[in-house]
């Protein structure tokens, strides 16, 4: 703490003696344009001494290019200081102005701001187009650290996507950037992110190795606060692996490296699913205990539910039900609250793009109106009137038609017959959600509302998760579900297409599965005509039949080819 603020300090002091000698020594307008020109040579290693001489200009002297680069370098600083950039949309239209002036290193900045501003409002779709505008100036740019931050963020937005192969590309290119740019840090942080990203898309090999180089740059500059996380990244590879051993000793490395409780969470609840796996339940007990209490203690709800249904889970092995059903409500609780989080969120971004959408068209709509209201407001008021009546009929109409369908669906439910269609039904919850749409159709007829509450429930939602699904099925049909998900991988077909079949194969109507997915019934049946052209069958062969058949002899090759290997590594060890 003492360092921070000797820092901070020594970074004020010298700002400060700059500002004097140049207000002693040049007029005021040369002296704005001094402090503008100082505050960037000082942007990237003293960001916060930049941001205090940004404050000592005084912007109404400035002309308009030094106002456009005093506005870029003044949310640059304050982003650098970890201040909130979400407010300032002066940034944009900033590149459109830089690139017409022909300084294009302040154009990519003033694109990546763009970006950066979306990012911290969480508006990453927008984020992303932003970010990729910048990387046209890459090749017209010598700034390497920039491009390497320009496309680290673009993998960090592809990894939340997820879009782990897009994240993989951009993270590759930000290292490379950053590795000329001669900076160390950032190598380490796209690495770590690139050692994530292929965990997640099942590359564990080269996952281990992107670990060990940042692993290796940190310990060659001294990064210390950084390898924690990476020794227990890669702590978690070995437990997801199946090698206890590797992953335990991991683990208590990375314990030795804690600089805060945070770090201990994450490592109590890797230690609790160690020692499930291995059997220790009373270690696994106390260190999910553990995650609880400090997962609870900095409101982390994302993590807690891991940690509720690992708890729940031990309980459970143990003969506990009682205390497993607890749990298991815990976790339950848990998941409705980040819910609640995330449906927050979604109305804070639709709120700040609507508030962004209004600055940059405000003087286009209100020329724009003035211009024609005169001669076309009769017009516009008989189009407004039907097109909100056709509207109207258009959107109850389809309502009215999906409701009929839910209902048909959980009529068909009986909680006595053990089926593929029924387990599908529980999963996504249909009979509940059918009773509120009911009791709310009841109250309030056909209406917007209902529309409103129709969406709510079916879409908006994380209870799609069809992972689970396909495990529950595996379950009732002896691995048969994960077999043909294998078989439709191997044949490039998506998960889009997978769902597809799932629910065809489960007895659901088209228009039935075109509620439960969200997509229309024609693109069902192109997506179906597609996996029959995958599996070669023509409109009389049974698709069920053959994908049956594909999967059982793909497993028997997989089983042939395992056996051949382990017979050749016994001849040659």
């Amino acid at each position: 703490m003492k360092n921070i603020f000797l820092k901070h300090l020594t970074g004020f002091m010298a700002a400060g003696l700059t500002a004097l000698c140049f207000i002693s020594c040049k007029s005021p307008v040369e002296t704005n344009e001094k402090f503008i020109n100082e505050a960037e040579k000082l942007m990237w290693k003293k960001p916060d001494s930049a941001l205090t001489i940004l404050n000592m200009a005084d912007t109404v002297l400035l002309d308009k290019n030094h106002k456009a680069v005093y506005k870029l370098l003044y949310t640059q600083a304050l982003d650098k200081t970890d201040g909130d950039i979400t407010h300032r949309s002066e940034v944009f239209g900033l590149k459109d102005y830089f690139e017409r002036t022909g300084n294009l290193n302040y154009a990519a900045l003033a694109a990546f701001y763009e970006g950066r501003i979306f990012q911290e409002r969480r508006n990453n779709e927008h984020a992303l187009i932003a970010f990729l505008s910048a990387t046209a100036y890459e090749n017209h740019i010598n700034d390497h650290r920039l491009k390497g931050l320009i496309r680290l963020n673009m993998g960090i937005l592809n990894y939340r996507e997820p879009n782990y192969t897009e994240a993989l590309l951009n993270l590759q290119k930000a290292y490379n950037f950053f590795l000329l740019a001669e900076e160390p840090m950032y190598q380490v942080y796209s690495l770590l992110l690139t050692g994530k990203s292929f965990i997640l898309n099942g590359n564990a090999e080269k996952s281990l190795q992107s670990y060990e180089k940042a692993l290796d740059i940190c310990k060659e500059n001294k990064i210390e606060h950084l390898q924690y996380e990476i020794i227990q990244d890669m702590g978690v590879i070995f437990l997801s692996s199946g090698d206890y051993q590797k992953a335990n000793d991991l683990f208590f490395q990375a314990r030795t490296l804690f600089s805060s409780e945070k770090n201990w969470m994450t490592t109590t609840l890797n230690l609790a699913k160690l020692y499930v796996n291995t059997g220790e339940i009373d270690s696994a007990r106390h260190y999910a205990q553990q995650a609880v209490k400090l997962f609870e203690k900095v409101r982390n709800p994302h993590a807690t539910v891991n940690a509720y249904y690992i708890l729940s889970s031990i309980e459970e092995k143990d003969g506990n039900f009682e205390q497993a059903l607890l749990y298991h409500k815990q976790y339950a609780d848990s998941l409705f609250k980040i819910k609640d989080e995330e449906n927050e969120l979604k109305m804070f971004q639709i709120r700040e793009e609507h508030q962004t959408d209004l600055y940059r068209k405000k003087n286009e709509i209100l020329a724009y109106f003035f211009w024609i209201v005169g001669l076309v407001a009769g017009l516009i008021i008989i189009t407004l009137v039907f097109l909100l009546y056709w509207r109207s009929v258009h959107l109850n109409e389809k309502v009215r038609k999906a409701m009929e369908d839910l209902k048909k669906m959980a009529d068909n439910y009986n909680d006595k017959e053990v089926t593929i269609k029924n387990l599908v039904l529980q999963h996504f919850d249909i009979m509940r959600k059918v009773f509120i749409l009911q009791n709310t159709e009841k109250k309030q007829g056909i209406n917007p509302d209902l529309l409103k509450k129709f969406n709510q429930l079916i879409y908006n939602t994380d209870e799609m998760d069809w992972n689970t699904l396909y495990q529950r099925i595996n379950d009732l049909c002896d691995n048969r579900m994960i077999r043909m998900k294998q078989v439709f991988e191997l044949c490039l077909l998506t998960d889009e297409d997978f769902r597809i079949f799932c629910l065809d194969y489960a007895g659901f109507l088209q228009q039935e599965a075109s509620i439960i997915l969200n997509i229309s019934v024609s693109k069902i049946q192109k997506r179906m005509a597609t996996i029959r052209v995958a599996f070669g069958a023509n409109r009389k062969d049974n698709i069920f039949e053959l994908v049956r058949q594909k999967a059982s002899e793909t497993t028997k090759l997989i089983q042939i080819q395992t056996f051949e290997n382990r017979k050749i590594s016994r001849v040659n060890p």
